[in-house]
């Protein structure tokens, strides 16, 4: 609890949970089921429903969940609080809200949305305020991966998968608004990028799975499109 006397952080998932509250009161007026609720998402959404997978508040809230393409877990994705607290900090100074705790959280609430938004980054790159998933003690009480092994967490059927090529995202968005070409991952930046995305151990599996000169045969650059008649 913050001094206001509510949970914290995680406002994301908190509203995700207020959405599900509203299923389970409403659903069967709609004709559904309270106990076939299915939570899921691809990317960020993913990592929504599995935040909630492992959140106590959730209990209840939903029977399935489907998780396309996201971390479940590791450092690079849920966060700990002490960043959220450093970034939040540096926010409100690049918002120019100072002051004790009440008067910061005053000057922040009337910022307008355009001000947030400025603030937040750009459309292709978050700015390095923005923080993420956060193991708060309350709303995510423990790391997933803990909470995983241990079985701290909300246990109902899970159907996973992974979205083919889903990162080409970001080459495409920046595209959109800086134009192209973008160029590809080298084979040393994608070893990179999954060094310091996982850990030590979970990498290796990954790139023992996947290793480069396969993903770059089956993916990079890809095929063309057959010609039209």
């Amino acid at each position: 609890m913050d001094r206001e006397g509510h949970p914290f952080w995680n406002y994301g998932i908190l509203d995700s949970q207020a959405v599900l509250q509203w299923v389970q009161r409403n659903i069967a007026a709609f004709g559904g089921d309270p106990t076939r609720v299915a939570l899921g998402g691809q990317s960020a959404g993913s990592e929504d429903t599995g935040a909630n997978l492992v959140s106590p508040l959730a209990a209840g809230l939903f029977n399935r969940a489907i998780l396309q393409s996201a971390p479940w877990s590791g450092s690079s994705f849920y966060l700990p609080l002490s960043v959220a607290l450093t970034n939040g900090t540096a926010f409100a100074a690049a918002a120019g809200c100072r002051g004790e705790d009440a008067e910061a959280a005053a000057c922040l609430r009337a910022l307008s949305a355009p001000r947030i938004l400025q603030l937040q980054g750009t459309p292709n790159a978050s700015s390095p305020y923005v923080t993420g998933t956060m193991v708060d003690g309350t709303i995510i009480p423990i790391a997933p991966e803990t909470a995983y092994a241990t079985g701290q967490f909300n246990k109902m059927p899970v159907w996973g998968g992974n979205t083919q090529n889903e990162l080409t995202f970001l080459n495409a968005i920046t595209e959109y608004f800086s134009g192209p070409p973008q160029t590809p991952m080298t084979a040393a930046q994608y070893e990179a990028s999954i060094r310091s995305t996982y850990p030590a151990a979970t990498a290796a599996a990954v790139l023992a799975e996947y290793p480069v000169s396969t993903i770059h045969r089956r993916n990079w650059p890809p095929a063309p499109p057959a010609p039209t008649r």
